[in-house]
């Protein structure tokens, strides 16, 4: 029933290591709005092909089970949420 914003990234990417901070500080700050999840593309290259994802970080925004957004590159917490306040019911 929440919406969902999925962090797909990489431990050996220093942009996702810059973007991280600003999904933790997110997700600290939106609990029991919307779940935030990790997807770590080399342990789930499948996962990672399935979503089309050739780069990190990048980002994905489920709204009832549903892939409404895809946001490539690195964004800070400000442009996170608002991304995110559409989905927050």
């Amino acid at each position: 029933p929440l919406p969902v914003l999925v962090f797909a990234m990489s431990p050996s990417c220093p942009s996702c290591s810059m973007v991280a901070p600003h999904v933790d500080a997110f997700a600290k700050e939106s609990k029991g709005k919307v779940r935030v999840g990790r997807l770590n593309i080399q342990v789930n290259p499948q996962l990672a092909s399935r979503f089309n994802i050739m780069s990190v970080p990048y980002l994905l925004i489920f709204d009832r089970g549903e892939l409404m957004e895809e946001l490539p590159g690195g964004v800070d917490k400000h442009q996170l949420m608002t991304k995110m306040a559409r989905y927050l019911y």
